[in-house]
Order: C-alpha cells, then structure tokens, then sequence
C-alpha cells in the first residue's frame, strides 16, 4: 500500500453515510490493519489540517503517545506528513483557479 495522495487525505466523501442521531459533528473513522502506520498518517494529516499551529513532528509525537511507537511507520509516511501543508496548499490553489459552469 501506498502513501495517500494529497485529494484522498484532503476529500474525505461521507455522502453515503447514514446521519447518526444526536451527533452535532459529523465525523469518519479510518484504520489499516494494524492501526498504527496508515491509520495515524491520516490521523496526522487531519491534526495538520485542523491546526496550524500543530508541526508535523507533534504530530508523529501526540500519535505515538496513544498508539505506540509504530505510529507513522515508514520514511514515505514521514516525509509525506512534512510535506502534507505544502501539499494541501497546492491542490487547494488548483482546486480553486479551476473554472466551473453554473448551472441552475
């Protein structure tokens, strides 16, 4: 397996998701099967997403201190997770300039 690419860490698609009852905040879980390396490398990217102030080694650190210290596993998915906010920021820009029809 792969490391994901930038539109799989940063679209997350619940549109076939039931509504759970009494829940304010939609949320997804995601896990391989260990839990530890694919797992906690979208766990980190959404840390980086949702915080800036949050570097990607507090990251790594905050996910190997609840799951050990198999969290984030490879160079691939270290590397990955220093370049996730540049990443992002490019596939958002491009996202952005792309022209859409409007229909109604």
């Amino acid at each position: 397996m792969k490391v994901p690419s930038t539109m799989q860490t940063s679209e997350f698609d619940s549109s076939d998701e039931e509504p759970v009852e009494n829940e304010q905040t939609p949320f997804q879980v995601s896990c391989c099967y260990g839990g530890l390396g694919r797992s906690c490398l979208v766990a980190a990217c959404l840390l980086l997403y949702l915080s800036d102030t949050v570097s990607p080694q507090q990251a790594i650190d905050s996910l190997r201190d609840l799951r050990g210290s198999g969290a984030i596993q490879t160079i691939k998915q270290y590397n990955y997770l220093h370049d996730f906010r540049d990443k992002l920021a490019a596939h958002l820009s491009t996202r952005d300039s792309v022209s859409r029809s409007v229909s109604r």
